[in-house]
């Protein structure tokens, strides 16, 4: 498991690789997503870092408030990215097969275009999306699983 976790975070990290270069090369893009990169920067690494502890903090799962967006929007980015697999109503972590510039760019494009008259994201338009009390039986239910 802890190879799998290594390897998650390094396809984060060739992420914003990938992301800061196109910055550099198209600087016409960066002002296109400013908004996202407005309140809390585009950290792809520090994001997979932060879902890795709530994971094992959680003991092999967690939830996240789609309404949160320090957390929601780059989750949204990362599981359209699939750094996150759906499973039913539910997503569980993978390693990507492959971390595209291309895919990175509609991504980010496609959580701008949720934004609304106020200004705000709406990454719950792109993911399954579950009540809260659903989440909590589904962590239940994952704690009592024997993997």
């Amino acid at each position: 498991m802890r190879a799998s976790r290594v390897k998650w975070l390094l396809s984060a990290i060739e992420a914003d690789r990938l992301l800061q270069n196109y910055f550099s090369e198209n600087p016409g893009f960066h002002a296109r997503i400013a908004r996202l990169d407005y309140r809390y920067r585009i950290e792809f690494a520090q994001s997979a870092l932060f879902f890795i502890g709530i994971w094992q903090a959680g003991k092999g799962s967690f939830s996240l408030d789609l309404l949160d967006p320090e957390w929601a929007e780059i989750f949204c980015i990362m599981a359209r990215l699939s750094f996150f697999k759906q499973t039913g109503p539910r997503y569980q972590m993978i390693v990507p097969k492959t971390v595209a510039i291309d895919r990175i760019k509609d991504e980010l494009l496609r959580l701008i275009a949720t934004q609304d008259s106020e200004r705000r994201l709406h990454p719950e338009e792109l993911l399954t999306n579950m009540p809260q009390q659903q989440a909590i039986d589904w962590k239940r239910k994952l704690k009592r699983m024997s993997w």
